[in-house]
């Protein structure tokens, strides 16, 4: 999979969880619990980029191919949990 289709994947799941969960996004950095106990990729998906208006605060830190594939793999981690 390429940079466009993770990205595409990362906006889809996003939107998905805004509109089941009522989320409403705001715009700015928003605050998280420790890395180091929740894992960056699952603080980024669930308490920056849901949260954030798309392109915003820290939704510039998925253009770096590590941090995208740490996201994806909560993206993973949440369809298996609730199949």
């Amino acid at each position: 999979m390429g940079k466009a289709e993770e990205l595409e994947e990362i906006v889809n799941f996003v939107e998905a969880y805004r509109a089941k969960n009522g989320v409403k996004p705001t715009y700015e950095i928003k605050c998280e619990p420790s890395c180091e106990a929740f894992g960056e990729g699952h603080n980024l998906l669930y308490c920056q980029l849901i949260p954030t208006v798309n392109g915003d605060g820290c939704w510039k830190e998925i253009e770096d191919s590590g941090i995208r594939k740490l996201v994806l793999e909560e993206i993973k981690k949440s369809k298996i949990s609730k199949q």
